[in-house]
């Protein structure tokens, strides 16, 4: 009787969990959409399937990045709000914002509209892109990272390129986004891993039409002067004697306390520097700029610490990082841009990835993990970066054109297929 009911109770969790599954796991409503005739006939535009953007310098620089490398075609820009991204430098580019609120995070039901309308867009399309970065593998939404593989399975299955452009995998896994990502090489759609550590964990499970690039904003190198009156203080008073620390709300919320501000910003005035306070993202649940204002309260009474209290342009970003000595910060594309103005990066790990970036400049020991020990780890890099900087700068321009090489790679099969 006992084996009865647990075979039976094992049964309707089974079914339980089946319907779970399909209630949320929105890939079944792609591939049901995606059923149908592959279209024959195809025009030159582009459709780009943006990241959430919304006041992150990183999301706006990779869509900056592709809009650079494509400015002779149509665009297609999926956004989730319409002023999701800054597109004023990109006036003379054709260039169309589609709102789809509900593609990626919303619920089935209004995703399935949403879906309907994806359809409609790629139909006459013969490139479809979606911007992967680190929101593939699932560590942030594994929902939205499920929906975003979707779109690609649509695509191809409607007969486009399909191509996820420069990401990364983490070290944790989710069975249900391999087996989904594995199921849309099957059907032709191209990953595209921006650095070697990525490329072997998805090879792992995956081995077809899968590549090894580097992150799209290697490619672009558009820099823009940053005036005094936009951040406060004369940038250009400082000299070169300063360094960019970004105060990542991300790091922040799992590093338990563990992460000492004031000892680390002490510890470089005393070796002379000043310090520019420099946030990354601004938005509900990961607002740089409300934890950079904490932190410099700390230090009122000092003439050497100074806050960018606002989210500047990739491009005063770049200018802003190619002026400084070096660069801590706990948000990845902070260290892609400065890397790519040859400067010093100490990065803060939150999922395994940024090991990867760090190791094409052959660099990874300053990647430094969450730990009790985290704020002195930072501090031993930083020494290591002042006593040794010329050469760490060597070995970064060393690797420099080979990985802004890889980041071309992103785009090779467009420029294939808009030949076609």
């Amino acid at each position: 009787m006992i084996k009865k009911l647990v075979g039976k109770n094992e049964f309707i969790n089974n079914i339980s969990r089946s319907l779970y599954y399909f209630i949320l796991n929105p890939i079944w409503i792609f591939r049901l959409l995606g059923i149908g005739r592959t279209q024959k006939t195809a025009d030159d535009r582009l459709v780009l399937l943006a990241p959430p953007g919304a006041g992150n310098i990183g999301d706006q620089a990779l869509v900056e990045a592709y809009l650079e490398r494509f400015q002779e075609h149509n665009i297609l820009l999926l956004v989730k709000r319409k002023d999701d991204f800054d597109l004023s430098r990109f006036s003379n580019i054709r260039i169309e914002s589609v709102v789809v609120p509900n593609l990626i995070y919303g619920t089935s039901r209004k995703r399935f509209f949403d879906v309907l309308k994806l359809k409609k867009i790629l139909k006459g399309c013969k490139q479809f892109d979606i911007v992967g970065a680190d929101i593939i593998d699932g560590q942030y939404n594994y929902i939205a990272s499920l929906a975003r593989i979707g779109c690609a399975i649509l695509g191809a299955k409607m007969g486009l390129h399909v191509s996820i452009l420069g990401f990364s995998w983490s070290y944790d896994k989710y069975g249900i986004i391999e087996k989904n990502l594995e199921i849309a090489t099957n059907y032709g759609v191209i990953l595209n891993l921006r650095d070697e550590l990525s490329y072997e964990r998805v090879s792992k499970f995956n081995k077809k039409n899968i590549r090894c690039v580097s992150d799209m904003v290697f490619s672009s190198n558009n820099a823009q002067y940053v005036e005094s009156m936009e951040v406060g203080f004369d940038v250009a008073s400082l000299g070169k004697n300063f360094i960019i620390i970004n105060t990542s709300a991300l790091v922040e919320s799992k590093s338990n306390g563990w992460l000492n501000y004031r000892l680390i910003i002490n510890h470089l005035m005393e070796k002379g520097y000043s310090i520019v306070l420099l946030p990354h993202v601004a938005r509900p649940g990961g607002d740089d700029i409300s934890l950079s204002q904490e932190v410099i309260k700390m230090f009122s009474t000092q003439t050497k610490v100074f806050l960018i209290n606002r989210i500047l342009t990739p491009s005063k970003v770049r200018w802003l990082c190619s002026k400084s000595e070096f660069i801590i910060t706990g948000r990845m594309h902070l260290a892609v841009i400065g890397l790519g103005q040859k400067k010093p990066c100490v990065v803060i790990s939150t999922q395994g990835k940024v090991e990867g970036l760090l190791a094409k400049f052959d660099l990874e020991r300053f990647a430094v993990d969450i730990s009790p020990n985290m704020t002195q780890d930072i501090i031993l890099r930083c020494d290591e970066i002042i006593a040794n900087r010329n050469k760490i700068v060597d070995c970064i321009s060393f690797n420099l054109d080979r990985v802004k090489a890889e980041s071309q790679l992103n785009f090779a099969h467009i420029e294939i297929n808009s030949k076609i």
